[in-house]
């Protein structure tokens, strides 16, 4: 049998009682103590005292009876109050509750119960002997009632608590602590800290470390059962002596229940009026209190709100990049017009070999600077698709089928899984198939010549009004500190000559030009998946149709005696434009501004008006305004240039006007193509 009292003289008198009885007799100072006896070796019999510290009779008794391998040993309650007093009898589950009372007395009714228990004659009912001759204690009704408001007070918080004991095992657990674990509070009872959270023990064992070196507090976060806690880790230590409420000892004994704590107060008293409250020394109280805060949805809402915040700083960034590269663009793309028109005019004239290779060499750099421009242009462009229903799904197979080859000659393997109803949206689909192309092709070449296997996944889906798609591959990834940056132009991770690093930026520019977002993250296995979304826009039937006329449909007409206005403030575009219109004996005028082009409009009549957009003075589009309130027969005339295509205003423009545009820089034969069409219908 095992006996379990903090009284020293109780557990020698009573163990020397059972020895001569018979019994084999292990004695425990406490309620954890006696389980450790219990799980070592299973005995016939227990007698356990009803209070102890760390873990008493009550919860030891609840324990053992709700658990299947130790519920059938007999257990006898010791107690000091009486039998009603007791609380929560349903809980404890005791076979036999006697009352303490005069040695010779409980040892004779020990020794009957004891008996009758082992031998198997147990009662429905438990055993009550003794209590008929007990008087209520006043000071210990008052403890108790102490005892029970501080359980109520921890049950009703939404915190876990958890007493633990100096060797770090659980003592008392409230009931938001069965929520977070799930499990009972009975089912914790003496268990070692660390296999309460065995997914943190590195953590709990840093925290144990802290509070060890005399820190009184330490705190930490803690992933339990894909849920995350917050912990703090409370050192209890001895308070300063209080002489005039009782030995130092006593105060020591109590501190652990915290300062001003009520239940101190009916301890210390209970301990000065009866000889059967004993308290221990300081050192055998002190432990821990662990609270336990499921902070998982605050922690959700934490990063939600910083990954709006992220995105808003990133589209902050982007947009500001984009108005950079728009002004950056405009301004170069007046003096590149001026040298790949003039180099394209020379070649036209030019028979030499040796002059005509170099002046070759001059348009392809023009024209690199030009598709780079235009790429750029393209980064920078926040409304200019032109949108019809569009099939996902094809666009990802025609770009896939474009990269076929090449995907084969690097060893690579394509995974698809494509969504099946994956609806049709409003979008341009020349711009969402260059997008997939910038991003397949930068994960070929993410692959090409990395070891291991080379996958490409393509998936596309619907999640709520969006459709996304994910392009992933398994090369070498992004470094962390890039992953901001990949999106902007000219950004590579690439080796110099590898790239000019405007590949994803183009997408990007795409993809938010359609109002979708694009994200870029590493994979755990290795590669990167990039992800893009577009809203779901339904067929637009109202949407008008391109007034431009196509190339196909324009008829040539003799340009004799047909008078042209170029209106332009760069003085360079004006001259490359009257040294291409003059070839065809086309007579020509300039202005300088809008202004000036009203004037010469007022002179005289022209066949055509080459109008750039973005002037002092009088923009293109004011002049175009007074025109077509002083002169709305000269709107069909019209063409404008302009280096400026990315905001939306211009956009706005020249979609309702209708009127056909050149963008800066623009090539020989695209001006003469686009003069002889509008001259072939415009009127005398």
């Amino acid at each position: 049998m095992i006996i379990a009292d903090n009284n020293e003289f109780y557990r020698r008198v009573l163990g020397d009682f059972f020895r001569e009885e018979g019994f084999e007799v292990r004695v425990a100072s406490d309620g954890i103590e006696a389980l450790e006896m219990i799980k070592q070796r299973r005995p016939d019999l227990l007698l356990l005292d009803l209070i102890m510290p760390r873990l008493d009779g009550a919860r030891l008794s609840a324990f053992l009876k709700g658990q299947e391998a130790f519920r059938d040993i007999p257990i006898i309650i010791l107690s000091g109050i009486l039998a009603d007093e007791i609380d929560g009898v349903e809980e404890i589950r005791a076979d036999a509750y006697i009352a303490k009372m005069p040695l010779e007395q409980i040892q004779d009714t020990l020794k009957d119960v004891a008996r009758k228990l082992v031998d198997g004659l147990r009662d429905v009912r438990p055993i009550l002997s003794g209590f008929e001759k007990m008087y209520r204690r006043e000071v210990v009704l008052e403890l108790l009632e102490e005892r029970r408001s501080a359980q109520v007070t921890l049950d009703s918080l939404s915190e876990g608590i958890v007493e633990v004991s100096q060797d770090r095992r659980v003592l008392v657990a409230n009931r938001a602590m069965e929520r977070i674990t799930g499990q009972p509070a009975s089912a914790m009872i003496a268990l070692p800290l660390d296999e309460l959270f065995p997914e943190s023990r590195p953590v709990l064992k840093g925290l144990f470390e802290d509070v060890g070196r005399g820190q009184h507090v330490a705190a930490g976060v803690i992933r339990q059962g894909g849920r995350e806690l917050q912990i703090k880790l409370h050192r209890l230590e001895p308070d300063a002596p209080h002489p005039t409420e009782g030995s130092d000892a006593d105060d020591a004994a109590c501190a652990s229940l915290g300062p001003g704590s009520g239940v101190r107060q009916a301890v210390r008293r209970a301990a000065r009026t009866t000889s059967k409250v004993r308290l221990d020394a300081a050192a055998q109280c002190i432990g821990y209190t662990l609270l336990v805060e499921d902070i998982t949805e605050r922690v959700k809402a934490e990063r939600e709100r910083e990954q709006l915040r992220s995105r808003l700083a990133q589209s902050e960034k982007m947009s500001a990049i984009g108005l950079f590269v728009a002004g950056a663009a405009h301004e170069l793309n007046n003096p590149l017009t001026s040298v790949l028109g003039y180099a394209q005019l020379l070649l036209q004239g030019e028979k030499g070999h040796e002059v005509r290779k170099e002046l070759e060499k001059i348009a392809a750099g023009a024209s690199r600077c030009k598709k780079i421009l235009e790429n750029l242009m393209a980064f920078a462009r926040s409304n200019r698709p032109a949108k019809v229903a569009v099939d996902f799904n094809a666009l990802l197979m025609e770009s896939l089928g474009g990269y076929g080859d090449r995907l084969r000659d690097a060893g690579i393997e394509l995974s698809l899984e494509l969504a099946t109803d994956l609806p049709a949206t409003l979008a341009d689909p020349l711009q969402i198939l260059q997008a997939f192309n910038s991003i397949v092709d930068n994960a070929h070449k993410a692959m090409t010549g990395f070891p291991g296997r080379r996958l490409l996944s393509v998936a596309s889906k619907v999640s709520g009004s969006r459709i996304v798609i994910e392009i992933g591959d398994t090369g070498p990834g992004i470094p962390h500190e890039s992953l901001g940056k990949i999106f902007e132009p000219f950004f590579t991770t690439r080796q110099v000559g590898q790239g000019a690093g405007l590949g994803l930026s183009v997408a990007y520019g795409m993809v938010t030009a359609h109002a979708g977002r694009v994200g870029v993250r590493n994979q755990a296995n290795g590669g990167a998946i990039v992800t893009l979304e577009f809203p779901i826009i339904a067929r637009d039937e109202t949407a008008p149709a391109a007034a431009a006329p196509r190339a196909g449909e324009v008829s040539r007409a003799a340009p004799a005696e047909r008078r042209i206005l170029i209106v332009d403030d760069e003085a360079i575009v004006q001259e490359l434009l009257v040294d291409i219109l003059e070839r065809d004996a086309l007579r020509i005028d300039t202005a300088s501004n809008g202004l000036e082009g009203l004037r010469r409009i007022g002179e005289k009549d022209y066949d055509l008006i080459i109008l750039d957009l973005r002037m002092p003075d009088m923009t293109g589009q004011q002049m175009y305004e007074e025109l077509a309130r002083s002169r709305p027969e000269m709107l069909g005339r019209l063409l404008f240039i302009t280096a400026d295509t990315v905001t939306p205003e211009v956009d706005h423009f020249l979609k309702s006007v209708g009127s056909p545009c050149l963008t800066k820089p623009f090539a020989v034969d695209m001006v003469m193509q686009r003069v002889e069409s509008i001259l072939s219908h415009a009127r005398v």
